[in-house]
């Protein structure tokens, strides 16, 4: 389909009713030749679709790691933040990602404490969806234990709440105060 769409002239960041370009299509899916086809015809790699949401950030929430690091081999701004001030780290955690979290904790500034509109680091969004392989990659990469959110709640009192008691149990062991 690509093909047909360049023998047409359409513009390559043209965008579907949800904003989403034809890159936002090749990352999500994982389909590395097509991305780098765009890319090296053109395409802004750091495009946000209608979510506000760049093709990185959604090939990390989709654990596409090989489009996340094509992506990033190829110039893609990883600190990126989506509306809700999500990097594409912050996107794999919430889902659990780990293989895509290690690609993207291979490339170098890659923020581990980087917070949401909320004030949740990827630690707290572990803790609190109980992804406890995400949590402990966290905690691999120096994590800090005690950050708080905008309401002063730490990764435990996320976990806590959120009744993650498997991440609760991890950041104990990992020496979070109670």
């Amino acid at each position: 389909i690509l093909e047909l769409l360049l023998a047409r002239d359409v513009p390559l960041d043209e965008t579907s009713l949800g904003g989403e370009t034809a890159l936002h299509g090749a990352a999500a899916t994982g389909q590395i030749s097509t991305l780098e086809l765009l890319i090296s015809l053109g395409s802004k790699i750091d495009v946000l679709d209608g979510a506000g949401t760049s093709p990185l950030a959604l090939a990390a929430a989709l654990a596409q790691t090989s489009a996340v690091k094509a992506l990033w081999a190829n110039g893609a701004s990883l600190p990126v933040e989506d509306r809700c001030g999500r990097t594409p780290l912050f996107r794999a955690t919430l889902e659990g990602h780990v293989d895509t979290m290690l690609a993207l904790l291979a490339a170098p500034g890659v923020n581990v404490e980087a917070c949401d509109a909320q004030g949740w680091t990827p630690l707290g969004a572990a803790a609190a969806k109980c992804r406890v392989g995400a949590l402990n990659v966290l905690l691999d990469f120096g994590a800090d234990l005690e950050a708080v959110d905008t309401r002063g709640q730490t990764s435990l009192i996320l976990a806590a709440s959120n009744r993650a008691t498997a991440t609760g149990e991890a950041l104990l062991d990992a020496g979070a105060h109670v």
